[in-house]
């Protein structure tokens, strides 16, 4: 059966939220946006302005086998991608540069930021990443808490070399599995 790839409907979001929960549970296919519960998936996909109109969604006959979301914001000209979730048994590069080239196809030329997020285990993302001209960034910036004995206000500075582990370590500890 062909591949289609359309704008999400609203009577979607159960099937998006079941395909993004199923995805999170294999690690080689984990995105960094979401948790575990389609429950809570489809919670945060509806908190989204407008999810469905910003939403790409593939299809095998009436059956959702992948999706992505354009979460933008106007003021800074950024898109962040919520995606691709692309569902077991696909050809996962196919079906995630589909939906790409779909929503950028949707996509007001005034967003000219893009950021692209997911666990560093995901086994297809990083070439995704590379073949649309996403490059390797630095967090755009890091709170810290300077404790001492005089003061304990947050501090805010760029993410330094040696930090890299103690944030990955405490993503991992607060977020199992993601």
């Amino acid at each position: 059966m062909d591949l289609t790839v359309e704008r999400a409907n609203i009577g979607d979001l159960p099937a998006l939220a079941s395909l993004a929960a199923e995805t999170q549970e294999r690690p080689e296919s984990n995105l960094t946006n979401f948790g575990e519960d389609a429950t809570a998936i489809a919670t945060e996909i509806a908190a989204v302005q407008d999810w469905a109109e910003a939403t790409q969604v593939a299809r095998r006959g009436s059956t959702v086998v992948g999706w992505l979301l354009a979460e933008t914001d106007d003021d800074l000209a950024r898109v962040w991608w919520w995606g691709p979730v692309v569902g077991p048994g696909e050809v996962w590069d196919d079906v995630a540069d589909a939906l790409y080239d779909a929503a950028g196809d949707a996509l007001d030329a005034r967003f000219v930021q893009e950021e692209l997020a997911g666990d560093r285990r995901h086994v297809r993302l990083a070439a995704f990443a590379t073949r649309h001209g996403f490059a390797a960034d630095e967090p755009s910036v890091l709170l810290r808490l300077q404790v001492s004995e005089t003061s304990s206000d947050p501090r805010v500075g760029p993410l330094a070399a040696d930090d890299h582990r103690a944030v990955a370590a405490l993503h991992d500890e607060l977020f199992p599995g993601t």
